[in-house]
């Protein structure tokens, strides 16, 4: 639902195309606060249009969308925006890696002509391998440990809660508690179910839905007052 749900809050506060960099995140990660300051400051100093974090090999060439930046030209693309206004809705994770997740690196470098950097590259982290060698890796969960070391200031939840490649991490939170997370907290969220939580019988996404409609409306209520001429008195 990342996607769907990107695209909404894009429909729904459409202003944010205005800004000079929007970032894309999702829930997948847990925060490592103290690497978060050098992190934000290298973040801010790209100057690509279209940034990730870190690339698989597989299927093909991709940035992973757990969290990517557009900035600058991407914002201002016609292209760039008809690719969110169309946005079709995928509820399976493995329709959104196939359809979207692993098309986006094509569509934005080849077809719109964007610039793009990974901050996490396979060829630093594996300098003189083959990349045939390395296509089946993902960093994320098989390097997790190496990229904190590198600055990478996130841990997938899903390596904590599911590890489904069987990498050693008996000592993670020691890791995450060294980098200044709450073991406490992550251990909540990690408790969540995989569908997520239900207030009142409604799912989160569509709260969070709500919640942004509500703020899109707050906007357009304060606008039309401050277009409203005053009554001279």
């Amino acid at each position: 639902m990342d996607f769907a749900t990107w695209a909404a809050t894009l429909r729904l506060l459409p202003d944010a195309w205005q800004a000079g960099r929007l970032v894309f995140t999702n829930d997948s990660i847990l925060p490592l606060p103290m690497l978060f300051p050098c992190f934000m400051d290298r973040l801010r100093a790209q100057t690509a249009e279209y940034v990730g974090l870190t690339e698989s090999q597989h299927p093909r060439l991709h940035l992973q969308s757990y969290f990517f930046m557009l900035q600058g030209r991407a914002l201002k693309n016609d292209a760039v925006h008809a690719f969110w206004a169309e946005m079709p809705v995928l509820t399976r994770k493995q329709d959104v890696i196939d359809a979207l997740e692993t098309r986006l690196f094509n569509l934005a470098t080849v077809r719109w002509g964007l610039s793009s950097k990974v901050l996490f590259p396979l060829d630093a982290l594996f300098p003189g391998c083959d990349p045939d060698e390395v296509a089946l890796v993902n960093v994320s969960h098989s390097y997790w440990e190496h990229l904190v070391q590198c600055g990478m200031p996130f841990v997938k939840v899903e390596l904590l809660r599911d590890n489904p490649l069987k990498v050693p991490i008996q000592h993670w939170r020691a890791v995450m508690a060294r980098h200044g997370a709450d073991i406490d907290e992550v251990e909540a969220h990690l408790a969540v179910p995989r569908g997520g939580t239900k207030v009142a019988g409604r799912p989160e996404w569509r709260i969070v839905l709500s919640e942004l409609n509500r703020v899109r409306l707050g906007i357009r209520r304060r606008r039309r007052a401050r277009c409203t001429p005053k009554p001279v008195r």
